[in-house]
């Protein structure tokens, strides 16, 4: 755990972390803290060559942070992050978008878990399909094993989920691809075609509309990929075009992914192969 500091932009201390341990990309779970100011977007209907937009850059000033994630890389030869977070404004009312480099983590500072890849370059590159800047994993031969690094993630697959694809469905496909019995889902964001989920107070099935959702964070697990029942179980937080914060258990079948989702898989119950 790595505590922020106060007065700098947080993605780019996010990049200097990584930078740290010889490394070019990584993962972040962040958590608590405050931030001044947040600078965001939420998500908007696109037009004739994008199915997805943003709103127009929002700002929070001394916004206590809640919770988020983010995925750090490169883009065009830079350093680059792309990070979606939840947060509340001075009246208590919950905030999540997609956040610009030139959110400032406030007094209190935000806590961050940063993932360090090894082997890994994320790349980011606008999309043919979606024609949106998206991270695409490439196999490297960086090493970074002789480094205390914030955390080690082994048994890990890091990948990208394409448009249309359900986003259990993905995780399922891949962990049996790489021959996981049980995974971990770890700081995965993205954005889905709105949402289908259902409310654990109530147990009532959520919808919301389109035609894209800003994924906050996906987290949870999916147990017994060898066996004919699986146990599935994914919590979703995620920010709509009207600004809304929804959070629930994902329906499988019912979510596909709008631009791209970046998916960080850990294996669970290594101790017992």
């Amino acid at each position: 755990m790595r505590q922020l500091s106060q007065g700098k932009p947080l993605t780019e201390q996010l990049t200097d972390i990584v930078a740290e341990h010889g490394a070019t990309s990584g993962a972040a779970e962040l958590y608590s803290g405050s931030c001044d100011p947040v600078s965001y977007v939420i998500p908007t209907a696109g037009d004739s060559r994008k199915a997805v937009g943003f709103s127009e850059t929002r700002v929070t000033p001394v916004a206590s942070y809640i919770y988020g994630a983010a995925t750090i890389g490169h883009r065009f030869g830079e350093p680059f992050v792309h990070s979606h977070s939840m947060w509340a404004n001075a009246a208590g009312e919950t905030l999540g978008g997609h956040l610009w480099p030139d959110t400032i983590v406030g007094a209190e500072g935000v806590h961050a878990v940063v993932h360090i890849f090894d082997g890994v370059d994320l790349i980011s590159a606008d999309d043919p399909e979606t024609d949106m800047p998206v991270f695409t994993p490439h196999a490297s031969e960086r090493r970074v094993f002789d480094v205390a690094v914030e955390t080690q993630l082994r048994n890990t697959v890091v990948a990208r989920v394409l448009p249309g694809e359900d986003i259990t469905e993905a995780i399922i496909k891949t962990s049996k691809a790489a021959g996981f019995d049980s995974v971990s889902v770890r700081a995965g964001i993205g954005s889905l075609v709105g949402g289908e989920f259902v409310n654990r107070a109530t147990r009532e099935t959520v919808r919301v509309d389109g035609p894209g959702t800003e994924v906050i964070a996906l987290i949870g697990h999916v147990s017994d990929l060898s066996a004919a029942e699986l146990e599935v179980r994914l919590s979703c937080t995620m920010v709509d075009r009207h600004g809304v914060v929804h959070a629930g258990e994902l329906i499988a079948g019912a979510n596909p992914v709008a631009v791209t989702f970046e998916l960080v898989l850990q294996e669970m119950n290594q101790e017992s192969k």
